[in-house]
Order: C-alpha cells, then structure tokens, then sequence
C-alpha cells in the first residue's frame, strides 16, 4: 500500500521539476470535489518552489452541497438499498458533507500559513452579465424575457453553476430548460 505522504512528496517533486524549468501555471480544478487524501496531496504543494504559479478552483464552501438541489432529479443518484430509511440516508449524507467541508476547510486553513496564498472570490454575476452570457453561447442576439432572471435565481450567480445551465441549455433547448427547472422548484 502506498501512503499519502509517498504520493505527497512525489507529486510535489513533479511539480517541482515543472516550476524549476520555466514560468509555468498549473490549474487544479473542482478541489471541493477532492476527497481528504487528495487534499492532503494538493497541501503538500505549498512547499513547491514559487516560480510557477498553482492556481487551484473551488466553490466556497457554504455552496459546496448544493450541488444536489440544482441537480435534475434524472441525474441525481438514487440508492439501490430500499430498506435504507430516508432519515439513515440523510444522516449519512449530513455526516458526509460535514466531513467534506470540514477537510476543505482545513485544506484552505493549512494554504492560509503561505504568505504566497491568495484567495480570491469571484462576486456573483447580475442579470444583465447572464443574458450576454446566455445570447453569446446561443449565438444570438437576445433570449426569452426572464430566461437570465431565471438562470440567475437558480445559480445563485455563481458562474460555475451558470456555466453548467448554459450547457443543458445548449443541449435540451430553452424550453425544455424551462420546463424541467420549473418543475423540480415546485
């Protein structure tokens, strides 16, 4: 079996050996999605040689779970184990997001003590900013009255949850977007 700090150490060579050839940037994306032992890899990081730049994308973590509520139910998992009780799902999944968060948390803490960390916050996109977003990716010149009010109540702004509509929109049409979101708010 091969231990985390093995795999720590290796990966922050490699990274190493990028950093020390020339200027390089590195883009780690979706760490929220990054279990505990992956965090502890990606902390290791910290001590690699500063002439490259890491830049790792997470969403914060107060939005990490919500994920599943903006998620059409055809795509959300379901258990296999009928006998399970809703309120042991639950209770595993509260217990699981918990421990998620916490190691996120922790993972962010421990970046935190390299005065060449920083944490940037992307601040959330207004209606107007989604509606270009929506006519440049639909490739026209302008998108049902409410579409981007509607995409904006659902992501909350975020781009990362934006980016996820523009492409269901892309694949399913405007109206079945419409339709399958509405449905699951009610």
């Amino acid at each position: 079996r091969i231990h985390v700090k093995q795999v720590s150490e290796t990966v922050r060579d490699i990274i190493s050996f990028y950093f020390s050839e020339e200027p390089t940037v590195i883009a780690i994306e979706n760490v929220h999605f990054a279990d505990e032992n992956t965090l502890k890899v990606l902390a290791c990081l910290r001590e690699a040689p500063a002439r490259g730049v890491l830049l790792m994308t997470s969403l914060p973590t107060d939005e990490m779970f919500s994920f599943a509520s903006r998620t059409p139910l055809h795509q959300q998992s379901i258990s296999r184990n009928a006998a399970q009780g809703e309120g042991e799902v639950n209770a595993l999944s509260a217990a699981m997001k918990k421990s998620s968060a916490d190691a996120l948390d922790s993972f962010k803490a421990g970046l935190c003590q390299s005065s060449q960390t920083h944490f940037v916050r992307i601040d959330e996109f207004n209606v107007s900013e989604i509606e270009g977003m929506l006519c440049s990716s639909l490739n026209t010149d302008s998108v049902p009255l409410g579409l981007a009010q509607w995409v904006q109540t659902l992501s909350g702004g975020s781009m990362y949850w934006i980016n996820e509509m523009l492409e269901f929109i892309k694949a399913t049409g405007i109206e079945d977007f419409m339709n399958i979101t509405a449905a699951q708010q009610s």
